[in-house]
């Protein structure tokens, strides 16, 4: 099995703000929900705890190349519909007070499903570039899971 690489959070951040000032970001969904049995694990929270649920398309020069889907663990108020869709996700991390002290990402690849696909305008099953990453507080809790 492979060994992680491991690297500074900081350059991972500052890397992400560049990214969000160059591009453009659409919402198409934001909820406060109790997420499927699966992230209620990853998170270990109860049936009843809410996470942000957010998902956004990033595209560059009005062509779509990102499909993001989060569930974040926090109830700020900042942490809301109108501030995603204008403010990059590390700023409102910020705003909001969440700290991240570790980050894992996982790459992979998938095939485009017809919701992929069409959010993505890229024909159904073709090949897409996934990256998973789990962000953590420091006591050591998941604050954020992120599927691109």
């Amino acid at each position: 099995q492979p060994k992680p690489v491991q690297a500074p959070l900081v350059g991972l951040i500052e890397n992400l703000e560049i990214l969000a000032e160059h591009t453009d970001v659409a919402l198409v969904t934001f909820e406060r929900a109790t997420p499927p049995p699966a992230v209620r694990e990853r998170f270990d929270s109860g049936d009843d705890e809410l996470l942000a649920h957010a998902v956004r398309v990033r595209s560059r020069d009005g062509l779509p190349f990102g499909h993001y889907v989060s569930w974040t663990r926090t109830g700020h108020r900042a942490f809301n519909a109108d501030n995603l869709a204008t403010t990059s996700r590390i700023r409102l991390f910020h705003r909001c007070g969440i700290t991240l002290a570790q980050v894992e990402q996982t790459l992979s690849a998938a095939l485009a499903d017809a919701t992929l696909a069409a959010r993505l305008d890229v024909a159904v099953g073709s090949a897409l570039l996934t990256l998973e990453r789990l962000s953590y507080d420091p006591e050591g809790r998941l604050v954020d899971l992120l599927q691109i």
